[in-house]
This record gives structure tokens, sequence and C-alpha cells, in this order.
């Protein structure tokens, strides 16, 4: 893919939004939220011709890496990217989410018969697991979009 920007705009660019430190060590704490610093959009390191980064959010993680690089080829920056999960168990961990949540549902209704009473706490159970569903399956399009926007990528 190529960028809008030259290759000296694209390092500023780098260095103004990216964060300093290693993505796959980012930890969530309560903390973040008066000790860490969310000014910059992306967390990661970077170097002359290559890049790894994740966004760089308070209290919500990113699911997603960004691993790449960038190289000036006949006067167009060539940037060559591949998102992919942060961890390898992310891809069964969403069966194993809703595996658990529809047992949980199917037990709630056998323990308890009265419909009326087991509603609410299905309805509850219902709403988690499609906003984990959500969550994970959306992450990757805001991280790819983020980071085509900030950069000015095209096809």
């Amino acid at each position: 893919m190529q960028s809008k920007l030259n290759i000296t705009e694209f390092r500023e660019k780098l260095q103004s939004s990216i964060k300093n430190g290693h993505p796959q060590l980012k930890i969530i704490t309560p903390f973040n939220l008066f000790f860490f610093d969310s000014s910059k959009s992306f967390y990661g390191r970077y170097d002359d011709t290559t890049f790894y980064l994740t966004l760089n959010y308070r209290i919500a993680h990113s699911s997603y890496l960004i691993k790449g690089n960038y190289k000036f080829v006949n006067n167009k920056l060539q940037i060559q990217y591949e998102i992919f999960p942060k961890f390898k168990y992310q891809k069964y961990f969403l069966l194993l989410w809703l595996a658990c949540g529809i047992g949980m549902i199917a037990y709630i209704n056998l323990k308890f018969g009265d419909k009326n009473d087991v509603m609410i706490p299905n309805l509850f159970l219902l709403i988690m697991l499609i906003c984990g569903s959500l969550h994970y399956k959306f992450s990757k399009r805001i991280i790819e979009k983020k980071f085509r926007k900030i950069f000015e990528i095209y096809t």
C-alpha cells in the first residue's frame, strides 16, 4: 500500500502519534485512569524501516497489533503491514466465550423452571455475549481505520 506522505513526514507522524513501549506488554489496570498518558494514538515501537504498535487506550485494550515495514520506492512511500490478534489463543477464546454463555443460559433455564424468573438473567447474559463478540469483531476495523487515517494510507 502507499501513503500520501513522504518518508520524513511519515517518520514525524510515527514520532508524534506513538508512545514508546512494547505493545505485548501493555497492561490495563484501574490505575491507568490516573497515571497513563493517552494523548498519543498508538502504543508501540518503531525504527527506520519497521513498526510494531497497538491502540493506546486508558481503559479498554485493543485485541490486535499492527506489524509492518515501510520504504521509499519510485518517489512513493510503500507501506506493508499486517493486523493480527494480540495473543495466539484469542481466536479460540471467542468460541469458548460463546459456548460458556450458551451453557449458562441453558443451565439457568434447566435449574429454575419458571420462565418469568429467568428472563432477566438470560437477557443479561445474552447482551453480554453479543457486546463481547461485537467488541472483538469491530476492534480490528477500528485499529485499521485509525492507522490508515493518521498515516494517510491508500491502496
